[in-house]
Order: C-alpha cells, then structure tokens, then sequence
C-alpha cells in the first residue's frame, strides 16, 4: 500500500483513545514496511538438514508475568483502536536468518492439516485436548493509544532475556501519534539480540503457511515470537466486542492440532487484552483484512 495508513476503533475522534479505565490497554498499530521473503528453492538434501519435529507439548503453557503498571497506561475510551500503520517498503533486516526458515518452512507445511477447522482425536475417537507449545515471555499493557508496536515487541524481546521500556522502543520503532510501520520493527528488535534475525516479510501465503512460521520460530533454534500486523475486527474477541482497527499482536505458541496458535494482545482494553488462543484462519484473516475506513492490513509479518 502507498502512504500511511492508520487505523482507529470504532471510528472514533484519535482523541478519545486514551484514558479510561473501563477499556483497560490502548492498543495502536504503526505502520508497516517489509520486503517479500526470500524464495528459495527447495532442495531435498536441504529440506532434512536441521529439520526438527520439535519438543514434546507442555501440559501447560509457560506462562510469564503481566508487569503492567496501571498508573503509567492510558486506557482506550473508543471501540476503534489503531496504532499500525501500512506502506510498501521494507528493510532488509534478517534476510540470512529468514533464508534458514524458508530451508524447513515447505517440510513443516506439508505435516499440518490442510483443514483449518481441523481436529485431533485420542485413541477412542473422541476430540482430543488441545495442548500448546510456547516460548515464555513477559507482558504488558501498551502505555499509549498509539503503542500497540512498542508494546508487542517489548514482549517479544522478553522471550530474549531483553526487557525495555515501551517508551525505548517507541523512539527505537519512530513511532509517532499515528503508530508503528511494520518496516520499522526488526531493526529496533536486532539492536537488542542477535539470536533471531528479525525480517519484515508480506509472503506468508495461507493460513497454513502462517501455522507453519509460527511453529519454525518456537521450535527452531530461534526460540522468537512474531509480530503480524492485523485488522483487529478479524479477530473473534475483538468483533465480538465491537472493535477495530489496525493493530500489531505478539505470536509466541501453536497447537498440537495444527491450527491453534496463542497470541498476546497489548491493546488498552480490558476486554480484549491478554494471551489468547484462536485458529490461524482469523489471525491469517485479519492480517489481510480491511475494515471500514481503517485501512487494510497488507500481510505484514515480523519474524
């Protein structure tokens, strides 16, 4: 997409995003940018090397702490919610590390369920529990309206032993009032550790590709959530809820049916903040999704 886009919740004036405390955490989305992901072509031999089928799942997620201080968060007070914003380009950052990943990324593809819908059964046929293999991290509430980005990538640092300040990484991401490009993103994460080569990439190609990069970056030696910029209004809690807007959410665990993926949202409303679990067709959904006058998401992913 040319130019800035940024999206508010329910169309709303940007002034009555901040304080209130009946919608706990602002959540606002920044601008994107990325450079499609590296196609490479897949050669047998390759596709082994370094192919992990990843740990068993945890009966329980490793769940960290909330650190969110209340008196330091400005509270949404409108259902239209944004702090992303979208344009065409995007930074070179992590092109080495997301050449590794695209190596595993059409092996790991073809052992999940094609169904998005799909369901596992136990050895009488009944539907089988879902269990969740995550990478621990540290949560907080976004500070300001607009802080969705900082705030969704100082959860992802926390999975790296890095803890900043939202304000930090707001200068680090150049977030302004209208939020966070997308493009801006890796290099404020790379400043910061060196394990996972963060990349801007608008490729994911299905909502099973999506599944696929979620399970590489917590299976792999990378050990990284992911920061996909989405139209809040696709995800369930959020449309139920009667919100919207552009808006960057943390990935950081996936199922053991093949279609559940586990999400932390910053955003400064209580009834949407939080981990969450969901299938990939609605996160899939919304990072392509246009609502209204917000602008549409542009299949941005951070990973």
């Amino acid at each position: 997409m040319s130019g800035r886009i940024s999206a508010w919740l329910a169309g709303a004036p940007l002034d009555q995003q901040r304080s209130d405390s009946a919608f706990s955490r602002g959540n606002r989305t920044m601008p994107v940018r990325h450079r499609p992901g590296v196609v490479c072509a897949l050669v047998s031999g390759l596709l082994a090397v370094g192919l992990v089928t990843g740990p068993a799942f945890a009966a329980d997620d490793i769940e960290g702490p909330d650190d969110t201080d209340p008196a330091s968060t400005e509270m949404a007070t409108s259902s239209f919610i944004n702090g992303a914003r979208v344009d065409d380009a995007g930074e070179a950052d992590g092109t080495s590390t997301e050449w590794a990943k695209q190596i595993k990324l059409a092996v790991i593809e073809a052992s999940l369920p094609d169904d998005d819908d799909a369901t596992t059964t136990d050895a009488s046929g009944a539907t089988a529990a879902v269990s969740y293999n995550t990478i621990g991290i540290t949560t907080q509430m976004q500070q300001k309206h607009y802080w969705c980005g900082p705030a969704a990538g100082r959860a992802a640092l926390t999975a790296f032993s890095v803890t900043k300040a939202q304000s930090t990484l707001a200068t680090k991401m150049h977030t302004d009032s209208d939020g966070t490009y997308a493009s801006k993103i890796p290099a404020a994460l790379n400043a910061y550790q060196s394990r996972n080569g963060y990349k801007d990439s608008k490729n994911t190609s299905s909502a099973k590709d999506l599944f696929a990069r979620v399970k590489i970056n917590v299976d792999g030696g990378w050990k990284a959530p992911l920061i996909p910029l989405v139209q809040g209004h696709s995800l369930p809690i959020w449309s139920s809820n009667g919100y919207h807007g552009l808006h960057f959410i943390t990935l950081y665990g996936y199922g053991s049916d093949g279609v559940s993926l586990k999400y932390f949202d910053p955003v400064d409303a209580n009834a949407l903040y939080g981990r969450h679990a969901v299938n990939r067709k609605y996160v899939w959904a919304a990072m392509n999704a246009n609502y209204g006058g917000d602008g549409k998401a542009d299949n941005e992913l951070v990973w």
